[in-house]
């Protein structure tokens, strides 16, 4: 998957209600450099727009699977490496869903 920045949907319904989301650069979560962001808060996902398509994708369905952790109450059971492996897995799983 090469070429330009995908287009993404704006927002997402979830669960909980409307994700939005949107490009934005130099990210930050605890004050470290990170390619996507979900702010439960604001129910907003943020995406850098330097990811190569593929990394925008799997960033986009990691942050969309920390939204329904959230949304099903689960999110402060898991810390830490878990969490981020669990996101990572679902984003796996999407990915090879959607580009095979």
């Amino acid at each position: 998957m090469k070429g330009r920045r995908p287009k993404l949907p704006k927002r997402v319904m979830m669960p909980g209600g409307w994700v939005s989301v949107r490009w934005k650069r130099h990210l930050k979560a605890g004050g470290v450099r990170c390619a996507g962001t979900y702010e439960w808060d604001r129910r907003r996902l943020s995406l850098d727009p330097a990811l190569p398509p593929a990394a925008a994708w799997h960033t986009y369905y990691h942050e969309l699977f920390h939204a329904a952790l959230h949304d099903s109450g689960t999110h402060g059971r898991y810390k830490g490496k878990v969490r981020e492996t669990l996101c990572d897995l679902a984003a796996t799983a999407r990915m090879r869903e959607k580009f095979g």
